[in-house]
């Protein structure tokens, strides 16, 4: 199945011990269903997308899982998308505020 596939792919190793796999399988599968007049693709975006934002928020490491014709996102130009980076990034100012950052990883627009 694409969406068991999809989500015990490698860029998620770091999540399947911090999360439910079977519900986010489920949701999946249920998003696939539904989808009517789209991409298949495209309806499993947010399933996806919330599998990997909710493992960083448990401490996970999501890799990278998106490409250019799968639930691609885009940044301006100076800046890469990233599924998981720090929030906290240095300064001019601040050398060191990454390493002082308790935040959780995020997704997002990065400088590179």
């Amino acid at each position: 199945d694409e969406c068991q596939k999809l989500l015990t792919s490698p860029a998620f190793a770091d999540c399947r011990l911090r999360l439910n796999l079977e519900m986010y399988i489920q949701a999946c599968m249920q998003d696939k269903c539904a989808c009517t007049g789209k991409d298949d693709s495209f309806c499993l975006c947010s399933t996806i997308s919330e599998y990997s934002r909710q493992c960083s928020h448990a401490g996970g490491r999501p890799g990278e899982w998106r490409t250019q014709s799968f639930c691609p996102k885009t940044c301006p130009a100076t800046m890469v998308y990233r599924e998981s980076s720090s929030p906290c990034m240095d300064t001019c100012s601040h050398l060191q505020i990454s390493s002082l950052c308790e935040e959780h990883y995020m997704d997002g627009c990065f400088c590179p």
